[in-house]
């Protein structure tokens, strides 16, 4: 039986719903969030804590390091949200986002699994790799803080 995902949201630190979908995070989120462990958020990426409006209300439009979603521009954070991902397809599409924000036990049970695809394992396989030669710096565990 696989164990169940212990994955923590990358902006508010609380466990992802095991039930609800997740939403991977562009590289333009952590260009405004540096300190964010990993790019996968529960909800709350959506709520007013975490919005901004990408030209920042600017009369000369974007500020000069915005990273611009392409094709169609973008107009705030939510054009920046990779759509909603099911816990387990995101953990399994972003395996070294999901292994820095404490995934890893379900990372390396479906590594090793018989049902995984050749490349889906040696995909995950290659990311536990480099996730545990660099000392596993950056998990965080879900805690009774975080729930």
């Amino acid at each position: 039986m696989a164990p169940k995902i212990q994955l923590v949201c990358c902006l508010c630190g609380k466990k992802a719903p095991q039930t609800k979908d997740v939403l991977p995070l562009d590289a333009e989120w952590r260009r405004r969030h540096p300190r964010m462990t990993g790019t996968i958020a529960c909800e709350c990426a959506y709520s007013g804590r975490w919005y901004w409006r990408c030209d920042n209300n600017r009369a000369n439009g974007y500020d000069p390091e915005h990273i611009r979603k392409v094709p169609g521009g973008c107009i705030d954070s939510a054009s920046h949200v990779e759509g909603a991902h099911p816990l387990t397809a995101a953990v399994l599409r972003f395996p070294e986002s999901a292994l820095r924000q404490g995934a890893h036990e379900y990372i390396r049970h479906t590594a090793q699994g018989r049902w995984a695809s050749p490349e889906l394992a040696q995909r995950l396989q290659k990311a536990l790799a480099e996730w545990e030669g660099a000392g596993a710096p950056q998990a965080r565990q879900v805690t009774k803080a975080h729930r």
